[in-house]
């Protein structure tokens, strides 16, 4: 019941030892009106409290493909403290970082001397030059066409050499490969201490009390950074470029892609911090009410350390001056290399993201029985809730001359905001056995947040057992849920979508060259809560040792903060349509310089499907056997802004389904497993080409008590055993789903855990 969301809820979940996990219960019919903001479902997971004993664990986890490793380690204790119970645990996780050029799917491939067109892993900014050759008709700009050429030796340091068409635009580009560098997943070090207690003050009353503490650490790399800027070339240059170029002109100012090489490689580093504590009463006021009372403390802090990314002010100042070495950083001339360097050392910045999330919460609930009804008596619970929130994000940028804008900043971007929030609630559940065979439950709950004012959510949920082995079930839930916090006080964001310009080019959308463009967009303080609705109904049926049920769902969204995508605010500007206020395409010539891509209440969005499980357990001789079945079947998918349908598709089915064998389904020993996942193929976002269907097989063994030994456990096997790759897209091989276990390869684990 205590909320975990907000920054780095991943970490928060991450850091609990799975043994000290006791159960997972899925809310799938909605939780709005017990819990704020959770209209679409929640997931409660509930620690350990009653364990005995101790027991410790040690696992292992090794790719077929280089990176990726995994190992961890821990112990869970639990027993009698004077007249109370404490559980405690400790737990250690790290995983290793995967190289893209690790991955076939991921590294950097191209054709010495060919063009940008089907290559993977690189870009054209290199050092490229682009610009208008001024040999159209005279007097007429809009005449002239718009050339690229290379710049400088385009070789060695992740250089590809010259290659064709770059951006789309006549002419030659100097491409660099940049996965051949960067990272496709960060490493990460975690360790974390738990601990939960309870102590009875008198037959009504139980004191209690729980804390988690996790401290870690994570890196990532991505490939020095790149820059699209103007800048007025240098005497020197102009004659360079006229004596080695094919060209007759070169204009008063020009327009370069240029990777910053020299600069170095842009590291992450992150300090991750959490710790929640929380201290109550729980127990009975009489005539079978139940109470439970507490205070709860939540803080989870990131400190992320970056460096190597460059001012854009000081770069073109040190062009304009010839201090930087543009055509070739890595080897300047040895006249200019001291002054080049120092213009590195100048024009470097580095970035330090302060991240905090606090919260702090008190909670106050009864249940208990009311009268009796046909079907037994009736059960509600009511409460109340008060719980403040505190966030901040900040990004600075310094170099030796002082801070930057993050409008300066070239290879960085992200936002900064703080924002706080107070909300009181108060929440109620009526559970209404009607008949012995059909029971309703009410529930309804009131949240006043002191920035958006109020917000309602309702809920119906009800069961009726038709036989003694076929129930139907279904619900409805509507509820609103404010904005984020970052959603309101964001301050200016700049984002690098790759964009096919369908202005200037008017071919096949999969031929399309696709390029970096710069777009920003920034919070909205005036954004109210949106609007989600629920709905579900369904059966299940149990016909000795098979089960099945089925439920239909649909989830409706309205008024959610929203963005076009960029792609579709330049479609809509290049055909001459109407943009959202605030949206903009700015251009240079015919090259977009910026997409503005503004934050409203005007987001929609529809889901509706099918959820199938079955589940099947049968016997031979002295073998247990089981079978179980997942299949999510969506049947429609949508999302406006603005009233406008957002571009991209969606896989209609998902299946999990497992197949177990060995005598420990029901008892101690062995038990073999075969996990099969499968996701089916689907348009990527423009519809110029596929994923296709993805399959994943794990085969497993868990066996207790190994060897006659008690409470000796042994688990291990392989993930993805055929070696699945990432859900690619067939008209872009760089564009890949970058699914865990498909990024890892084929991981063969192995663990033991004992218990005394």
């Amino acid at each position: 019941g205590r909320r975990i969301s907000g920054l780095n809820s991943a970490f928060v979940l991450q850091s609990l030892p799975v043994p000290a996990i006791e159960r997972i219960e899925f809310m799938s019919d909605g939780a709005a009106a017990l819990y704020a903001g959770g209209a679409t479902g929640a997931i409660n997971i509930v620690l350990r409290r009653g364990f005995e004993g101790a027991t410790a664990w040690a696992g292992a986890e090794r790719p077929g493909q280089r990176g990726g490793e995994i190992e961890n380690a821990g112990a869970l204790w639990g027993g009698k403290v004077g007249r109370g119970r404490l559980t405690i645990g400790v737990n250690g996780f790290r995983r290793a970082e995967i190289r893209s050029k690790d991955r076939a799917y991921s590294r950097a491939s191209w054709a010495d001397g060919g063009s940008f067109a089907g290559t993977a892993g690189l870009n054209e900014g290199g050092n490229t030059l682009y610009f208008r050759d001024d040999e159209g008709t005279p007097g007429d700009p809009a005449d002239d066409t718009t050339v690229a050429r290379s710049l400088g030796a385009c070789s060695g340091g992740g250089y590809t050499g010259t290659l064709s068409n770059p951006f789309g635009i006549p002419g030659t580009g100097c491409g660099f490969a940049y996965a051949d560098i960067s990272w496709e997943t960060v490493r990460v070090g975690r360790y974390s201490l738990f601990a939960n207690f309870d102590h009875p003050l008198d037959n009504a009353a139980t004191f209690y009390a729980a804390a988690r503490f996790a401290q870690g650490e994570t890196a990532d790399r991505f490939a020095p950074p790149v820059g699209e800027f103007e800048f007025e070339p240098s005497q020197e240059l102009r004659t360079r470029l006229l004596a080695e170029q094919d060209i007759s002109t070169v204009p008063d100012k020009l327009n370069v892609a240029h990777r910053f090489t020299a600069h170095g490689n842009r590291d992450w580093i992150t300090d991750l911090l959490e710790y929640d504590v929380t201290a109550g009463l729980r127990g009975r006021l009489g005539a079978g009410v139940g109470y439970d009372m507490h205070l709860r403390n939540n803080r989870v802090a990131a400190l992320e350390r970056a460096g190597k990314f460059v001012s854009e002010s000081l770069i073109q100042a040190a062009i304009a001056d010839n201090r930087y070495y543009l055509e070739d950083p890595l080897n300047p001339p040895e006249s200019r290399a001291a002054a080049h360097r120092q213009a590195i050392r100048d024009t470097t910045v580095r970035l330090k993201r302060d991240t905090v999330s606090q919260r702090r919460t008190a909670r106050f609930a009864l249940n208990g029985p009311g009268r009796a009804l046909p079907g037994g008596p009736l059960r509600w619970a009511a409460g109340m809730e008060v719980d403040h929130r505190e966030e901040r994000s900040i990004r600075t940028y310094r170099s030796g001359s002082g801070t930057h804008d993050v409008s300066d900043v070239l290879g960085s971007g992200g936002t900064s905001y703080t924002g706080e929030r107070l909300r009181w609630s108060a929440f109620g559940e009526i559970r209404l056995p009607l008949h012995r065979d059909w029971t309703v439950a009410l529930a309804a709950r009131h949240d006043r947040y002191d920035d958006v004012g109020p917000a309602w959510s309702y809920q119906v949920a009800s069961v009726y057992r038709l036989h003694k082995v076929l129930s139907l079930r279904g619900s409805w839930e509507t509820g609103r849920t404010p904005a984020a916090l970052s959603d309101l006080h964001a301050s200016e964001s700049f984002f690098y979508p790759r964009i096919c310009d369908t202005k200037t080019f008017t071919g096949p959308r999969a031929d399309c060259p696709r390029s970096q463009v710069e777009a920003v967009t920034r919070g909205n303080p005036e954004l109210e809560p949106h609007r989600t609705q629920t709905y579900t109904l369904g059966a299940k049926a149990t016909l000795g040792k098979l089960s099945l049920s089925a439920d239909w769902f649909r989830i409706e969204s309205s008024e959610t903060p929203g963005q076009l995508s960029s792609q579709k605010i330049v479609d809509i500007e290049a055909a001459g349509g109407n943009l959202p206020a605030g949206a903009a395409v700015i251009r240079e010539g015919n090259l977009i310089t910026r997409i503005v891509n503004p934050l409203v209440n005007s987001g929609e969005s529809e889901v509706s499907g099918l959820d199938i499980r079955a589940g099947a357990r049968w016997k031979f001789d002295e073998l247990d056997s089981g079978f179980d079945l997942r299949w999510l079947h969506l049947l429609e998918s949508g999302a406006w802004v603005g009233g406008i349908e957002q571009p991209g598709d969606f896989p209609r089915n998902r299946i999990h389904a497992t197949l177990s064998a060995g005598p420990g389904l029901r008892k101690d020993g062995w038990v073999v497993g075969w996990n099969i996942r499968a996701v089916s193929e689907y348009s990527n976002i423009d519809g110029s080409g596929r994923f296709e269907t993805w399959i994943g097989h794990d085969i497993g063994l868990n066996w207790r008590n190994i060897f006659g030994v008690k409470d000796l456990t042994l688990r291990g096997g392989v993930f993805n055993l055929g070696d699945a790759g990432p859900p690619t897209d067939t008209s872009d091989p760089g564009n890949t789903v970058n699914r865990y276990d498909a990024v890892r390869g084929r991981p063969f684990y192995l663990s033991l855990k004992a218990k005394w």
